[in-house]
C-alpha cells in the first residue's frame, strides 16, 4: 500500500543466570543491603509495532499501535530455596520469587474463612487466613496508541499508554481506611461496624465493633488491599505550529512552537484513590507494594524548539 502500512512483529526467549540484586537485611550487621545471585530466569514474550496511515492528503493522519506481552518464571534460587523475600512493605506484604512462579511476587495473608468459603471472624473481627501469592507486581502487557495529525502548519499529536496484567498491594489504602480518611471508613461510625462473616461455631456474626478499632484489625490481611494495577492512560497532548517561513532568512532553518499536556487523565483504573504508577520507591525489590509515594502531577506547558 505504498508505505501506508507497517507490522514489525518479534518474539524472544531469553535465559538469565545469577542475576544480581540488592535485598534488606539486619542492620544489626552494620548494612542495609547484601547482593545476591537470585538462581535461573526465563522471560519469553512477543512484541509488535503496526503503524498506519489512513490519511495521507493535505491533512495526514499516521496511527501507531505497539504492544509487548512477556511471561517470566523463576527457574532456580540461590542455595536450593523455594523463595526469596526482596522486598517488605512497610506495614504489611512482601515482594518475593518463588520456583515456577513470574518475578516478584505479591504476598500477604487472606481472611480465614471455613469450608464454605465465609470469613471467620473473632469478636467480630477478621483472622488471618494464610499466606497467599497475589499475582506478580511486573504487569504482562504493556503498550500504547500514538497519534499524529498534521494540516498545513498545524501539528496535533496524543499518546494513550497501558498496562495489564500486574497486582498492586496498597499500604496506604490501609491507612487510609484506619485513619478514617477513605469513604469507605464512613460506614459504622454510628453504632459499630458490622462484618458479614461467621463465628468460630459457624454462627452468623452478629457483633458490632467501634469503627476504629473494626478497621485497625486488618492489619496483615492483604487480601483486602491487594489490587488490579493495570491502568489506560492519557499520557499526553500537544498541539504545534510551526513559524519556519518567520525566520526562513535567517540562520535558524526551522521554528515550532506548540502547548503540551502531560498525565492528562486516568481513563481506566482499578486502584481506589490513587495512581497504580505511584511508586514507593525506584527499587525493583517495591515494584507492586504502595506505601505513601508521592502522587503523579499533571503538567502544562509550552514548548519551543529551533533547528539551527
Amino acid at each position: 500500500f505504498n508505505g501506508l502500512i507497517g507490522l514489525d512483529v518479534s518474539a524472544y526467549r531469553k535465559f538469565t543466570v545469577d542475576e544480581i540484586l540488592n535485598v534488606d537485611i539486619s542492620m544489626t550487621s552494620g548494612y542495609t543491603q547484601t547482593k545476591v545471585n537470585i538462581g535461573r530466569l526465563k522471560n519469553e514474550g512477543l512484541e509488535m509495532l503496526l503503524t498506519i496511515t489512513p490519511v495521507n492528503r493535505k491533512l495526514k493522519w499516521e496511527t501507531t499501535f505497539n504492544s509487548a506481552y512477556n511471561r517470566s518464571e523463576v527457574l532456580e534460587l540461590a542455595n536450593g530455596q523455594e523463595r526469596f523475600d526482596v522486598g517488605i512493605g512497610q506495614y504489611f506484604g512482601t515482594i518475593s520469587h518463588e520456583i515456577g512462579m513470574p518475578l516478584a511476587s505479591v504476598r500477604s495473608f487472606d481472611y480465614k474463612r471455613d469450608e464454605k468459603g465465609n470469613i471467620i471472624t473473632s469478636a467480630g473481627k477478621p483472622l488471618l487466613g494464610e499466606l497467599k501469592t497475589y499475582g506478580s507486581a511486573i504487569p504482562k502487557w504493556t503498550g500504547g496508541w500514538l497519534n499524529v495529525i498534521t494540516y498545513r502548519k498545524f501539528r496535533l499529536f496524543t499518546q494513550v499508554d497501558y498496562k495489564f496484567g500486574a497486582v498492586v498491594l496498597s499500604n496506604s489504602n490501609f491507612n487510609f481506611l484506619r485513619h478514617g480518611l477513605s469513604k469507605e471508613s464512613l460506614e459504622g461510625r454510628e453504632g459499630g461496624a458490622l462484618l458479614e462473616g461467621v463465628n468460630a461455631d459457624g454462627t452468623p456474626n452478629t457483633t458490632r465493633v467501634p469503627a476504629e478499632d473494626f478497621y485497625s484489625a486488618f492489619r496483615n490481611l492483604g487480601e483486602k488491599f491487594v489490587y488490579d494495577a493495570s491502568f489506560i492512560r492519557l499520557r499526553s497532548v500537544s498541539l504545534g505550529y510551526d513559524l519556519s517561513r518567520l525566520v526562513h532568512k535567517s540562520f535558524v532553518k526551522g521554528l515550532t512552537i506548540s502547548a503540551i499536556a502531560n498525565n492528562v487523565w486516568m481513563i481506566k483504573k482499578y486502584l481506589a484513590n490513587l495512581d497504580p504508577e505511584s511508586q514507593i520507591s525506584v527499587s525493583d525489590n517495591f515494584q507492586g507494594i504502595d506505601t505513601h509515594a508521592l502522587p503523579t502531577t499533571r503538567s502544562f506547558g509550552i514548548n519551543v524548539s529551533a533547528k539551527l
